[in-house]
């Protein structure tokens, strides 16, 4: 169970060779959408009309003096100001005064093709043909202008610079007119309150004597004095002691009027202070509407003087002239923008189809997904082979690299257990994944290497051991598990030494009841004494249960996938199913794998390996066909000068096809020999004839 829970809890992983491989095998794709964008690319550059450019260098200077505040415009405001003049090349009414200005001349009028066109949208398509562009850390700004016409292209760019100027001139004159008109307004108001003030400090003045108040203080200071001094006086003689007491009482009462004197004068002093400090103060407001009027009038000259100014922050500095070269199409940008957008549809789509292709078809795929050994691969054969001989390819072939496949796979077999593994069962996880073929081959490469191997065919709803090497399928394993046939009765030898077969027989009605007879194990048990490999040929398991039962009574099991259509998700399920009845399963034979592909270098397989293979097979087959066709005519011409039994006889060998196979075989090295001889005689001859 826990074996299970490892085994379950592996994780995919993807290396750089994985990805190669991909891309490899997906390169044609690639390639093909790469040249198909491409050559869009192309047509659509040569259906292109071309574009040209005209373009103006301005200069746009912050405002150093602001007419308003008079203080330096700062640099985040001179680039704002700059930018929003840059905006002002896309305003409605500039491009309006442009597009009127451009009626005037008949060979840049701008219009839309094939149609009449409202204002609006002369103004909207003219909008898109301008463009903009500022220096870094300078005032210079470029204007662009696009058009078909080299000559309209350079036309409306200047002019388009030159109404812009015009524009803002005008603009700015009628925005400092407005100005001037508010702050005159503004001074005459303060004229008004000026003559005003100026008017009523003067009547104030003239109410309060204002110009003898300084000499009248001065007057009652010196009287206050003096009747200070008196009053001492008097204050000296109280202190005399011949006064009488009238006379001191008259000395007080003088002294009572005296004191009533000073305060009376007192008061009227401060009195004629508070009217100065009046004076003061309205002539500091008299001064203040002065100094106000004087500004305003300061800036009613620099207003009146703005309203007529002929100069501005933008010039031009460079005009347009007449392009020689369009700017669109650009060819080179096009082929390299079709280029990049193939090899990104073409790598999007490969990994997009190998995502969605879930089918075994790299032993990487199955370490990757299925967690088990990949017991060997099985390159796939040509369309133009024959099924039988690809069943006995060990035999017929075996200088092929499909038969040193299969001696491979042997060899991991033998190396794969640290127990020896007698006894095998073969299946698949579904029909058609080359089971039959494998264990056919897997036998015969098993007895070339010189083991007694008893090939079973226990697959009793599909039977085929017995097509493959023509013999009858009659009595077999059916018979002896319902005990019709003895062990002894069921072995058939083959033409390859050392491998025996025995028969599926007749199909049964319900062939799994057969199967769970305790004769079945009985029989491999025999098997498994009296040969070194009994290989049993099971059906496929995701199909029937009869592979389960099977395996049960063996030591290990063999999945047989093919490499260009089998899901590893039903692979998956088959290995998990044989794991919970506690099945060893030694690994995956990937079948029909096409080792053309990237990606197989790495397992030991080179392409020009396999073509060599393809040469070596035609070159056979040719042999076979005239050794086959010779020995057919001289058997068929001899069974009809000869009894019955010859005639039996001479059929027999025709339609036996490993003794033919066997006969082309032996044409076909003594072909290779005559070649070589010929080869050899015909350089010594040469040799000779530059001796002589």
């Amino acid at each position: 169970m826990n074996e299970q829970q490892n085994w379950e809890a592996k994780t995919e992983e993807r290396d750089i060779r994985y990805y190669f491989e991909v891309l490899t095998k997906y390169a044609p794709l690639i390639f093909i959408i790469t040249v198909i964008t491409t050559g869009l690319a192309v047509a659509i550059t040569l259906n292109m009309h071309k574009v040209y450019q005209g373009k103006v260098l301005l200069c746009i200077e912050p405002q150093d003096n602001n007419i308003i505040d008079n203080n330096r415009v700062s640099d985040q405001r001179a680039y704002a100001l700059r930018q929003t003049q840059i905006q002002m090349f896309y305003s409605r009414n500039l491009i309006k005064n442009t597009l009127e200005t451009l009626r005037t001349n008949t060979l840049a009028s701008f219009s839309l093709p094939n149609r009449r066109a409202t204002d609006a949208q002369l103004i909207t398509a003219f909008s898109k043909k301008i463009s903009l562009k500022s220096e870094m850390r300078t005032d210079l700004v470029w204007l662009y202008v696009e058009d078909e016409d080299k000559k309209r292209a350079a036309i409306y760019a200047n002019t388009l610079a030159e109404t812009y100027i015009r524009f803002n001139i005008q603009s700015r004159m009628k925005v400092m007119g407005l100005y001037y008109e508010q702050m005159n307004d503004k001074a005459n108001a303060k004229k008004a309150d000026l003559i005003a003030e100026e008017q009523a400090l003067l009547e104030y003045k003239s109410t309060n004597n204002y110009q003898n108040i300084s000499g009248h203080i001065e007057l009652l200071n010196t009287e206050i004095a003096e009747l200070q001094h008196e009053l001492q006086n008097n204050m000296a003689r109280l202190d005399d002691k011949e006064l009488t007491d009238t006379e001191k009482f008259t000395l007080k009462e003088a002294n009572g009027k005296i004191n009533r004197d000073i305060a009376t004068k007192r008061a009227a002093i401060v009195s004629l202070d508070e009217i100065l400090k009046n004076v003061k103060v309205r002539e500091m407001q008299v001064e203040s509407i002065r100094s106000q009027y004087s500004d305003l009038l300061a800036l009613v000259s620099k207003f009146a003087l703005g309203s007529n100014m002929k100069n501005y922050n933008v010039r031009i500095v460079d005009y347009a002239e007449t392009p020689t070269t369009p700017i669109k199409p650009n060819a080179v940008n096009n082929l390299i923008m079709g280029l990049v957008i193939g090899l990104l549809l073409g790598l999007g789509l490969t990994f997009f189809l190998e995502y969605w292709d879930d089918t075994l078809k790299t032993p990487d795929d199955v370490e990757r997904f299925i967690h088990l050994p990949v017991m060997g691969t099985v390159p796939k054969m040509l369309k133009s082979n024959n099924v039988q001989e690809l069943e006995r390819i060990v035999e017929f072939y075996p200088k092929s690299i499909i038969t040193e496949s299969y001696q491979s796979i042997r060899t991991n077999i033998l190396f794969s257990s640290s127990k020896p593994i007698k006894t095998m069962v073969i299946t698949s996880s579904a029909m058609s994944e080359g089971k039959t073929t494998t264990a056919s081959n897997v036998a015969q490469v098993m007895a070339a290497a010189g083991d007694k191997v008893l090939l079973i065919d226990a697959d009793m709803r599909r039977p085929r051991v017995h097509k493959i090497f023509g013999i009858e399928n009659e009595g077999g394993l059916s018979a002896y598990l319902v005990g019709m046939k003895e062990i002894g009765d069921l072995v058939s030898k083959t033409t390859m030494a050392n491998l025996d077969i025995i028969n599926a027989g007749h199909t049964p009605p319900v062939p799994v009841e057969l199967l769970n007879s305790p004769r079945l194990g009985e029989l491999i048990k025999w098997a498994g004494e009296h040969y070194d490999r009994v290989i049993v040929d099971a059906p496929p398991y995701m199909v029937v249960t009869d592979s389960a039962i099977i395996a049960q009574h063996t030591d290990a099991a063999l999945l047989v996938a093919n490499g260009d259509r089998t899901p590893r998700d039903q692979v998956k399920n088959c290995v998990l199913q044989l794991k919970k009845i506690n099945i060893n399963v030694l690994g995956i034979i990937l079948n029909n794998v096409d080792i053309s592909r990237g990606g197989y270098y790495r397992y030991g397989y080179t392409y020009s390996y396999y073509r060599s293979y393809r040469a070596y097979r035609s070159s056979y087959r040719s042999a076979y066909k005239s050794a086959y066709k010779s020995a057919y005519r001289s058997a068929y011409q001899s069974a009809y000068r000869s009894d019955d039994d010859k005639k039996k006889e001479v059929k027999t060998a025709a339609a036996n096809p490993a003794d033919n196979r066997r006969k082309a075989l032996e044409a076909y090295e003594k072909m290779l020999k005559e070649r070589e001889s010929a080869k050899t005689e015909g350089k010594e001859n040469k040799d000779n004839e530059k001796k002589s």
